[in-house]
């Protein structure tokens, strides 16, 4: 009994793995899949940070 070359094996399988993936980029819709995290808590997240910023950058102007 001769058993496959496990490199072949790999490289089907890599192959096999491939064609599956550009199939699922091929078929996906961003419309069917909601984003996980609102926009509004991004921008309120990004916003608290600058503002954060600003207020540290305002403290060591003002010699604090």
């Amino acid at each position: 009994m001769k058993l496959p070359h496990p490199f072949k094996q790999a490289r089907e399988n890599r192959e096999q793995m491939k064609q599956k993936a550009q199939q699922k980029l091929k078929d996906f819709d961003p419309k069917t899949h909601k984003s996980p995290v609102s926009n509004g808590v991004i921008w309120y997240f990004l916003g608290g940070i600058v503002f954060l910023f600003t207020m540290r950058l305002l403290s060591l102007w003002m010699g604090g």
